[in-house]
């Protein structure tokens, strides 16, 4: 009686839950988000392979996950993916604490942070609360073939055209760690980020601002890049960290080079127990095994050597799988400026965040956004606050330097 029971229990169950979503073609798992599109089933051949889609059909389907980036020095383009976060490229992003996304419809987001940046393969991931949304398809790892076809999507205000069309031209080796795709197809300058799509309508390649130039304007990372650095998101990034650790460091002007027989003060060989070209694990072995982060960006919870100038934890950046950069954060302006200033004299060039400058020897501004540079022999350190608060030291050594600490 228990098992007649039973099975009537899930006949019922089978005809009122099951038939009803075969018949709309939508199982539990495929029901789409509250608030967001639903997901639309790449169309298949014979076969049950995916089908090729005209160039139009891609660009319009595409459209909805592209977004224009913008930060006050410039326009770049990034796309939504499967996870609700954007990629992008990192070039455009250097040193930005305050970055924007814009979809087609126009609407504007802030970036929250930043969940990952690969400086070796110019790409970021932003979270700016996008939500879950079907986003863009990434193809597998496997190199795409030359000469297949390919559409490249551009940010939403991009002039005359969003879509651009061409094909893979070639596949350029550059080093064992960088693989390039070169795309014959023309693309506004700020379509760097930009999504480059197969004729299945996903995702083979992002648009590199880092390694275009004239000659070739039009180079892509392959999405393996962008698979990888997915499967490491760990953390979360602040924007003013972010801005801190990929800030671009201005180089001494020649005429500052010292006379015949001087030097300049000399740069630190290691900051809070971190030193400059170190790898991977003798920085996690320095931070006693509590380092987090991935390959590109990294912080410690304490100072390995106590720092009296630093009140939080020490950030750090890899470049090519060595230390290239130490981030600290102030205890205090009077503070650092006054032991900056004993240890190493008086600044070099002394700015506001507005580009204003004004002589090194003059009081400097607590209240408005400003940065003290250093040029040391070996290296260049920058002290910088905003509105007085996020008080920051950065050390970035000579690229020379970082090599003979190997």
């Amino acid at each position: 009686m228990l098992a007649q029971k039973t099975v009537r229990t899930v006949t019922l169950a089978f005809l009122v839950v099951v038939l009803p979503a075969c018949a709309r073609g939508v199982s539990a798992q495929q029901a789409p988000v509250p608030g967001a599109s639903a997901p639309v089933a790449p169309p298949v051949n014979a076969a049950g392979a995916p089908a090729q889609r005209p160039p139009g059909e891609i660009g319009h389907a595409g459209r909805e996950s592209v977004y224009l980036v913008s930060t006050p020095a410039g326009n770049s383009t990034g796309f939504l993916l499967r996870n609700g976060r954007i990629a992008t490229s990192l070039q455009a992003l250097l040193g930005q604490a305050t970055i924007w996304v814009t979809d087609v419809q126009g609407r504007k987001r802030r970036v929250e942070s930043v969940r990952a940046f690969d400086s070796d393969h110019d790409l970021a991931i932003l979270e700016a609360g996008t939500g879950l949304s079907p986003g863009l398809a990434l193809a597998q790892p496997e190199m795409p073939t030359v000469g297949a076809p390919v559409v490249v999507l551009n940010n939403p205000q991009s002039a005359p055209n969003p879509v651009s069309r061409g094909m893979l031209g070639s596949v350029r080796i550059v080093s064992p760690a960088l693989t390039l795709l070169q795309i014959d197809a023309p693309v506004p300058p700020s379509s760097a980020g930009g999504p480059v799509l197969n004729s299945e309508g996903q995702v083979v390649g992002v648009i590199a601002g880092a390694f275009a130039t004239a000659q070739n304007p039009t180079l892509a990372v392959p999405v393996r890049y962008l698979r990888d650095s997915l499967a490491k998101l760990k953390t979360w990034i602040t924007m003013s960290t972010f801005a801190a650790i990929t800030a671009p460091v201005l180089p001494p002007p020649r005429w500052l080079s010292p006379a015949p027989g001087q030097k300049h003060h000399a740069f630190p060989i290691a900051v809070a127990g971190f030193a400059f070209g170190m790898s991977i694990p003798d920085a996690e072995h320095a931070c006693n095994g509590k380092l987090t982060g991935d390959q590109n960006f990294a912080t410690c919870p304490f100072e390995p050597v106590d720092d009296p100038l630093a009140n939080n934890n020490v950030s750090i950046r890899f470049e090519s799988g060595r230390l290239s950069r130490v981030y600290l954060r102030g205890a205090s302006w009077d503070d650092v400026t006054r032991a900056m200033l004993a240890k190493y004299g008086k600044p070099n060039l002394v700015e506001a965040r507005n580009g204003e400058r004004w002589d090194p020897s003059s009081t400097w501004k607590k209240a408005t956004p400003s940065r003290a540079t250093w040029w040391l022999d070996g290296g260049t350190l920058v002290v910088f606050s905003q509105e007085g608060r996020d008080l920051a030291l950065i050390y970035t050594p000579l690229p020379e330097q970082r090599a003979e600490t190997r």
